[in-house]
């Protein structure tokens, strides 16, 4: 699974991605245009009580990638990138007295625009091709068509993708398109150091370049600091669990012979194409899952 930081020019993207980098000491990888960290879901209560139960050499505990696109990137390389991602940080200004909720309505408005190009475009070929009537995939382009009509009128009324009700075959279907509406979205405010807590109460609050600053102290320096801006823990410590808790994602566990291991996947997928998520064996050889309560 992959998060992508997305949002406007100026926002404060890569002052995240680095602020993140130096809170969790961790180094980042580059593929591309792209500078990557991979974060674990540690302290993970089911994982460990898996553990206790059925003994293995190596606990492993869910891990996804996030991704910061370069600034030299090009419009189109970013937009390329956000559509390989499965869920969109999306940072937004607020150390300048930005209104955040109107930009996170833009942000919206422009993701639909995004997503309203391609289904056009894919809904006037298909079109074309049933108006000449017949042929050996006229079915198929029917069914296509039908579905892609109605996410045409949900990105018209101003409602993105994922709001439409849909069959899990239809997602499928729908999924090499790459619909960034349909993406799940984290939004994040990055505010002023003077107010690192001002911020709507379904955004994720952190003053990145603060955060950062204080990751660099020594721990006695770095308390007395923090303390003095009221903050008890760093939101940048918390956005790791943050991500994949909003961005809807569940957690798949498997045992096996040396290992039990924790892995993210879309929440509400069928347990059987969640299990192909992993490794399409798994879902080939599905025989049954065990349901217990928790």
């Amino acid at each position: 699974m992959q998060a992508i930081l997305t949002g406007p020019d100026g926002s404060g993207k890569t002052t995240v991605f680095d602020g993140l980098r130096a809170v969790l000491g961790a180094r980042a990888g580059r593929d591309g245009r792209r500078r990557l960290l991979t974060l674990a879901l540690g302290d993970d209560e089911r994982l460990l009580a898996l553990g206790e139960v059925e003994p293995r050499p190596k606990v492993t505990p869910a891990r996804y990638v996030l991704a910061d696109v370069d600034a030299g990137a090009s419009e189109a390389e970013r937009i390329g990138l956000w559509r390989q991602a499965d869920v969109l940080v999306v940072v937004l200004d607020a150390f300048s007295g930005e209104d955040v909720t109107a930009s996170r309505r833009k942000f919206e408005e422009r993701l639909r625009a995004l997503d309203a190009e391609v289904v056009g475009k894919r809904l006037g070929r298909l079109r074309e091709a049933l108006a000449k009537g017949g042929g050996p995939h006229h079915k198929r382009n029917l069914t296509e068509a039908r579905l892609l009509e109605r996410v045409a009128d949900a990105l018209e009324r101003g409602e993105p993708v994922r709001s439409v009700e849909m069959s899990s075959e239809e997602r499928r279907g729908l999924a090499h398109f790459a619909l960034l509406s349909a993406r799940p979205c984290v939004w994040l405010a990055n505010t002023s150091e003077e107010s690192p807590f001002d911020a709507p109460e379904d955004f994720f609050a952190v003053s990145a370049a603060l955060e950062a600053e204080l990751a660099e102290m020594a721990e006695d320096e770095r308390a007395e600091f923090a303390a003095a801006y009221g903050i008890e823990s760093l939101a940048l410590r918390r956005l790791p669990r943050h991500i994949p808790a909003a961005g809807d994602w569940a957690i798949f566990y498997t045992i096996g012979k040396d290992e039990i291991r924790a892995w993210p996947v879309p929440r509400g997928l069928p347990v059987r194409e969640a299990a192909g998520r992993i490794h399409t064996d798994f879902e080939r050889n599905f025989i049954r899952a065990e349901v217990v309560s928790w």
